[in-house]
């Protein structure tokens, strides 16, 4: 009985034996099947890569490969290895193209940077040349007109902002200076010419000879001492600011006594100062001023000890031929045309006229503007 079982059991082994060897066979195509789809793929993946314009995302796309088959089992170890070594080659390779995109982008948006900042230089040079273009027009419009002076102090200035060193802004500098030079000094020239013939003028004038009669006698010394001391004594107490406080308080000052003591101060600083260590109302006549070519930046040097505040401004205005005049409640600094010192000798005409009577017989006649100078 028993030897009749053997040949069932070893029936059954060899069938499952073959079943199993043909399970085996099957997986192992299987196998072979997804290895060669795989490296179908990888194959692809490959050349898709090398014909690719984008080595950024075909770099990410060969890791991620490269993972894929480092984790595929159905691979052998020979083939994992050579197809491991292709991606990681392909991946170098797009790794230097992505590279060499990037360094091609950099010099693009370099060159791109440049171009933009030429033309931003180019664009200010041009507005610069146009500017300084309008500039020199209105500049040589100046100078046509002789305005020397205006074009030296405002256009000059504004050229030398826009295109300092250049030869333009030598030019005008040098010209203008120049040019400014020569008309104050032609002024200077023609202002001398004009007074020295005026001055000779005059003096014909003064040689034309008038009728003596009556004659002009002058009375002996004591009558002029009487004479004095009656004017004084009728005169003395007048007050020459008409009853204005402000003008009554600089006639008071004028007869104070004080140092002076200046070393190049503009004329203005010296009025400054003596507006407020006198404590009255100064001011400077500008037009006056500019009409005898002076600027309230004149530099005053003067070094005395105690004087009055009379002989202190005489010192300081008659070099300047300024004078001063108190109307209007001020101290007004402006030149002697100006200030019509000429009409002030009306003033002595009849202080004298109302003293006639003291000289006693003694007639003063023939006295007119022409033989008066105060």
């Amino acid at each position: 009985m028993i030897v009749g079982r053997r040949p069932g059991v070893l029936f059954r082994f060899l069938i499952e034996r073959s079943q199993a060897s043909d399970l085996l066979a099957d997986g192992e195509g299987l196998r072979e099947v997804a290895a060669q789809q795989l490296e179908s793929q990888v194959k692809s993946q490959l050349r898709d890569t090398r014909n690719s314009r984008d080595p950024t995302s075909s770099k990410l796309a060969l890791k991620s490969l490269q993972d894929q088959v480092r984790r595929a089992a159905e691979l052998g170890a020979s083939v994992r290895s050579r197809l491991d070594a292709s991606i990681a080659s392909a991946i170098q390779s797009a790794a230097r193209a992505e590279a060499s995109l990037k360094e091609q982008s950099a010099r693009k948006e370099a060159v791109q940077a440049s171009q933009a900042a030429s033309k931003r230089l180019i664009a200010e040079s041009e507005r610069r040349s146009a500017s300084v273009q309008q500039l020199v027009e209105r500049y040589n419009s100046l100078i046509a007109q002789q305005l020397f002076a205006a074009a030296n102090n405002e256009i000059v200035p504004q050229v030398t902002a826009i295109d300092r060193y250049t030869v333009i802004d030598r030019v005008v500098n040098i010209e203008s200076n120049m040019a400014s030079n020569e008309q104050l000094i032609r002024n200077a020239v023609s202002q001398r010419s004009r007074a020295f013939v005026d001055a000779l003028y005059l003096n014909e004038q003064a040689l034309v000879p008038f009728v003596d009669d009556p004659p002009i006698v002058f009375p002996p010394a004591d009558v002029w001492q009487a004479l004095s001391a009656r004017r004084l004594e009728r005169y003395g107490s007048i007050d020459l600011s008409g009853g204005k406080e402000s003008e009554r308080r600089i006639y008071q000052a004028l007869n104070e006594r004080g140092e002076v003591s200046f070393n190049g101060q503009p004329l203005s600083g010296v009025m400054k100062f003596f507006k407020e260590q006198y404590n009255i109302p100064i001011v400077i006549d500008d037009k006056a001023l500019e009409d005898e070519n002076i600027t309230p930046d004149e530099p005053i040097t003067l070094e005395l000890p105690t004087i009055s505040f009379r002989s202190a401004l005489k010192l300081i205005l008659e070099p300047l031929q300024l004078t001063y005049v108190i109307e209007d409640e001020v101290m007004r600094i402006t030149s002697k045309k100006t200030s019509g010192w000429v009409a002030a000798g009306w003033v002595g005409v009849v202080s004298v006229a109302a003293d006639k009577e003291a000289a006693g017989s003694f007639e003063i006649s023939h006295i007119n503007r022409e033989h008066l100078r105060f």
